[in-house]
């Protein structure tokens, strides 16, 4: 009975420090499509500060409708690390880190901005709903207000994100912050 009480505790110990130990999310991240084509990184931060700006591969694209990988090659894909400097303390337009060109098609990415302070994250997308932004809209990522039948594209296997105008954006941004 010790013994199962013990790694009972052991257990719930692990589980307390492994979530304890995540920053938190302290921002919001948008893709916005410009009028001569190029994209826009729009981070918007609510408190402390981001340095780092990375294209994260997060998973196969499309993926199976239980958001499974249909295969691994998007593994092999490696982060694309980018130094914010200065660091983003409340708000920033950078530009699209990458040639759009050099997106892998298989993979679904997402943009990730962070420091030990905390995180701010993008709507998750694949190179072709990331060409097919048109200028003056903003990928953002959902909010609890939207509904899923907004943001989760073919039933799953797509991207995560919303399209909105750039002023939506930023009232995204605010409430995400209150």
């Amino acid at each position: 009975m010790r013994r199962r009480l013990a790694s009972i505790a052991v257990i719930i110990g692990l589980a307390v420090v492994l979530t304890a130990c995540s920053p938190p999310f302290i921002g919001t991240i948008g893709v916005e499509r410009n009028d001569d084509g190029t994209l826009t990184v729009l981070i918007r931060v609510c408190r402390d500060y981001v340095e780092t700006l990375i294209v994260d591969p997060i998973n196969s694209f499309p993926n199976a409708k239980n958001g499974a990988p249909l295969s691994d090659r998007w593994e092999s894909v490696p982060n694309i690390e980018f130094p914010l400097s200065p660091a983003v303390e409340s708000a920033a337009d950078v530009p699209f880190p990458v040639d759009e060109a050099d997106l892998e098609t298989y993979v679904l990415y997402r943009l990730w901005a962070g420091s030990r302070e905390g995180n701010a994250f993008s709507g998750q997308f694949g190179a072709s709903e990331l060409a097919a932004l048109k200028p003056g809209e903003v990928l953002a990522g959902p909010t609890r207000d939207d509904e899923e039948s907004e943001y989760v594209r073919d039933d799953g296997r797509g991207g995560t994100f919303m399209i909105v105008s750039r002023d939506a954006f930023e009232e995204r941004a605010e409430e995400f912050c209150t």
